[in-house]
């Protein structure tokens, strides 16, 4: 449609051509009053209106026209015919026939025809185009982040967050030649090389932190996220900017806070240690000047240790006001947010100004009540600190404070009241001393608690010595992983770390990468396996005993889950170790009470169907009447080692009810009694064996054993301990104890072990028993079990028997005995008698 007309048509035949027909485009036709005259069925899709409706009711093109954009469009006739023909506008706002906004772009052109003029064009509806870039440019003004992007170094769209963040304006901004402009000379190598790969269209993220010089000329720090994009056809980078300056210096206080502390640590000598507060404060940033000035006895303020390029120490000897000793009259800190505005201390400020000091910090270190000492940090910006940042500074000067008052102290006493002399930590009674002190000042922290595991096994295997020295270098160890925090000596194995920041999952890690290097000692090369429980003041406890509590039992149930695990304290667990503290007592009780018994049940013979055994099986009754089933309280005795006394009382119990069975008559069944293989070795040192008698050592002498009647049964799980105690084991069976292997099948067992290891029998595991007819993988396994017993010549029991199917298909398979519901449940000792005589 080139030129001012397109010649005499027949109009009614345009609109007959099925390119009018709809699509995307709407086409219509106008009269030279631009009323509609046809347009395509599709104009119901984009305005709702049907074509009939625009028509038939002569629908003019500016009534559909907003109010909005009406003079966009009102002079369209005179606008085409100057403009030869043509006219067209790209965002050009409808109302729909419900009222609704729509943005289309429109084209038009005139035509003759035979009989009239007319205006000839489509619509294309950018609805969504135009909404979609709306919501961005309105996200982009709220956004709570800067939003920029960029083209081969210049900027082309930044939001309201990027002029606040930078104090440029938009049109500063956009009319800037080069974005490194507004970039910290340190900084653009950095930013240059991001740019050149968005020139290049490298897709690749960027994440990182760089320093930026506002309008006001001052530093920031700035966190970008960008990408590569295509914009109008050219490669560029869009991206997020974020002001992160409070951050970076929380965490350059943070930075300066861990590394005094060690230096609180380390230095034993008070002029050492504030020059190195004063080197460490400038080694971490960019300060003016840095200084700590003392307090003479006159109450004068003396600059004392300085760095040798220090200038403003100068003044002290020319200037009588200064505001440093303002310090010593508020007792505080005192921080000037921007030197230009104070209105005092005119000579002083001229001369700071020079200097390059834009604001001043002043904390003062308190020695008993007083103030001996103050930090003096020039910063070069104005309202350079935070309020968060100097609370920093102000617990760095507390624990300066704390380091000198410690140093002063006669170091041989407190090291020996408060320090572990091995490992030169801090021992549980400083812990308890610290953590105090932080529950007063109501602080916040994390009590790490870090045991390490086995360790008893270091000194039976390599002795004490070594125990020792490998006890001082985990120590040191620790001290270098986890510098900045007070690490404490707790107990014989234990370390305790307080953790006075948020990032506990740090120290965590520390501590996890600190046992993956093996320690040598004295030649020995020993790998140590670690557990670790964290609690958390005041959420985990109110006060620190209460919290050291809570942590040393958290620590307990995280040795129960094996090594070199992680447990953070939680209620329900902590109520759990709390439980099993108490049935430890309760059990130190039961014993000394005698609250114990036994009831027996029968072992039958497969063969003859008679009763030719019993096992002994712990039963307890409080006082109270309460029956403790044995699986709540022989884990916990087997843990705290009170299994060996329980032992010993069953052996005991046993051995007086096969007595009474002889004193009465009866010919006594051999009885079974559960033995821990840890006891073992404590059983034969108790045991005395003469002309063929054995004595057993008990609290009041010594007591005849009917060895011949009594079973020594061990649990397959331990089985590994009883292979080492073979000696012991066929000490015992000289003896004429028999030894038997309980719950077999469910730990450890090989058979080198059944080779090797002198047994009578072995007991198989009521749970194979349950499914060995219901699975036949179960079923195979306890034939092999009878099988390999047969080929050892050793006999083979069926624990938990409970159905005629089971008591049939283990005679078929040749096991030779069993016990269980099916023939008689555990009786008590006189029932068991009665059972007897039937």
């Amino acid at each position: 449609m080139n030129g001012s007309y397109i010649g005499y048509l027949d109009i009614t035949d345009i609109f007959k051509n099925p390119l009018f027909k709809g699509g995307e485009v709407v086409f219509f036709l106008l009269d030279k009053d631009l009323n509609f005259k046809n347009v395509s069925e599709n104009i119901k899709t984009v305005l709702g209106y049907s074509s009939d409706q625009l028509v038939n009711n002569r629908v003019n093109f500016l009534d559909i026209v907003h109010s909005d954009d009406i003079n966009k469009v009102k002079d369209i006739p005179k606008k085409i015919l100057d403009r030869k023909g043509l006219f067209q506008i790209d965002n050009l706002k409808l109302r729909s026939k419900d009222g609704k906004e729509v943005y289309v772009s429109c084209r038009k052109i005139y035509i003759k025809g035979k009989d009239s003029d007319y205006f000839i064009g489509y619509i294309l509806d950018k609805t969504k185009e135009v909404e979609e870039r709306s919501l961005f440019e309105t996200i982009s003004k709220v956004a709570p982040i800067g939003i920029f992007l960029q083209r081969k170094g210049r900027l082309v769209f930044v939001n309201k967050k990027v002029e606040e963040i930078t104090e440029y304006s938009e049109k500063e901004l956009l009319d800037m030649d080069d974005i490194l402009l507004i970039v910290h000379p340190e900084d653009r190598k950095k930013v240059k090389e991001v740019i050149e790969l968005r020139n290049k269209g490298i897709k690749k993220f960027a994440n990182y932190r760089i320093k930026i010089i506002t309008k006001s000329n001052r530093i920031k720090w700035i966190h970008i996220n960008s990408e590569t994009v295509s914009y109008h056809g050219e490669y560029s980078g869009i991206g997020t900017i974020e002001d992160i300056t409070k951050e970076v210096h929380l965490e350059k206080a943070k930075e300066l806070l861990f590394r005094i502390n060690r230096l609180i640590m380390k230095i034993s000598e008070i002029d050492v240690l504030l020059k190195a507060v004063v080197d460490t404060l400038i080694s971490v940033d960019d300060f003016s000047d840095v200084f700590i000035a003392e307090v003479d006895e006159n109450g004068q303020i003396v600059p004392k240790y300085f760095d040798k390029g220090s200038v403003i120490t100068n003044l002290f000897n020319r200037l009588e006001s200064l505001p440093e000793r303002e310090v010593l009259n508020k007792m505080d800190y005192f921080y000037i947010r921007d030197v230009e505005e104070v209105e005092d201390f005119e000579n002083w400020k001229e001369y700071v100004k020079t200097a390059g000091a834009g604001s001043v910090l002043l904390i003062p270190i308190f020695i008993h009540d007083s103030i001996k000492y103050v930090i003096v940090i020039y910063a070069r910006e104005k309202d350079y600190f935070f309020d968060e940042e100097i609370s920093i500074y102000r617990e760095i000067s507390d624990d300066v404070g704390f380091g000198i008052r410690y140093i002063q102290q006669q170091k041989d006493l407190f090291h020996k009241e408060f320090f572990d002399t091995l490992t030169d930590l801090g021992n549980r009674k400083l812990l308890l001393s610290e953590l105090k002190e932080l529950v007063r000042e109501e602080e916040e922290f994390y009590l790490v608690f870090l045991d390490i595991y086995n360790f008893r096994f270091i000194n039976e295997i390599y002795g004490e010595k070594v125990g020792d020295l490998l006890l001082r270098e985990i120590a040191d160890t620790l001290k270098e992983f986890l510098d900045g925090y007070k690490i404490f000596r707790s107990g014989s194995d234990t370390f305790t770390v307080v953790v006075r920041d948020k990032d506990i999952m740090s120290v965590l890690e520390k501590i996890r990468l600190a046992f993956t290097i093996p320690f040598s000692i004295e030649d020995h090369i020993i790998h140590l396996d670690f557990n670790v429980s964290v609690v958390k003041y005041p959420e985990d406890g109110k006060s620190e005993t209460d919290i050291y509590i809570k942590g040393e039992r958290t620590l307990e149930l995280s040795k129960s889950k094996g090594k070199n695990h992680i447990l953070f304290y939680n209620e329900k667990d902590y109520q759990k170790v709390k439980t099993i503290k108490e049935i430890e007592e309760k059990i130190e009780t039961a014993l000394i009470e005698n609250q114990f018994t036994f009831n027996l049940q029968p072992v039958v013979d497969f063969k003859t169907d008679s009763v030719i055994a019993a096992e002994a099986l712990i039963r307890w009754k409080t006082p109270e009447g309460e029956y403790i089933p044995p699986s709540e309280f022989i884990p916990i005795a087997e843990k705290t080692g009170q299994i060996k006394d329980i032992d010993n009382l069953m052996l005991v119990k046993v051995n007086d009810i096969i007595n009474r069975w002889k004193r009465e008559g009866l010919n006594p069944v051999k009885i079974s009694v559960n033995v821990t293989p840890q006891n073992i070795e404590e059983i034969i040192y108790k045991i005395k064996s003469t002309n063929k008698m054995v004595f057993f050592k008990v609290p009041e002498g010594e007591l005849l054993l009917n060895s011949k009647y009594i079973i020594m049964e061990i649990t397959e799980r331990d089985l590994l301990d009883l292979y080492r105690q073979k000696k012991d084991i066929d000490n015992l069976r000289k003896m004429g104890f028999e030894i038997s292997i309980d719950d077999f099948g469910t730990g450890f067992s090989t058979l080198k072990y059944l080779a090797n290891i002198n047994v009578d029998s072995i007991k198989i595991d009521m749970s194979f028993i349950k499914d060995m007819l219901i699975d036949e993988n179960v079923h195979k396994l306890v034939q092999s079990i009878i099988n390999i017993a047969k080929i050892f010549n050793i006999k083979t029991i069926a624990e938990g028997v409970e159905t005629e199917e089971q008591y049939i298909e283990l005679k078929k398979l040749g096991c030779d005995r069993y016990q269980g519901y099916y023939f008689s449940p555990p009786l008590e000792p006189e029932e068991f008698v009665k059972f007897l005589k039937k």
